[in-house]
C-alpha cells in the first residue's frame, strides 16, 4: 500500500512538472531571440518527464 501511495504521489508530481514544462517551452519558443536555444534543455526535460510517467503504473479508474 505504501508503495502504491508513493507511486501515486510521484506520478502526480511528474504530471505537475510536465504541465509547467509545457507552459515554459511554449513561452520560450515564442519569446527567445533567434540563436538562443535554451528551450532545447526544457524540451529534453519534458521528454524525460513524459518517459518517466510512462514507466510509473497508472492508478486511474
Amino acid at each position: 500500500m505504501k508503495q502504491s501511495l508513493r507511486l501515486l504521489m510521484r506520478r502526480h508530481g511528474l504530471r505537475e512538472r510536465l504541465e509547467q514544462l509545457r507552459t515554459l517551452l511554449s513561452v520560450q519558443i515564442e519569446t527567445l531571440p533567434l540563436g538562443n536555444e535554451s528551450w532545447l534543455d526544457t524540451e529534453r526535460e519534458l521528454v524525460a518527464v513524459e518517459r518517466a510517467l510512462e514507466r510509473i503504473p497508472s492508478f486511474d479508474c
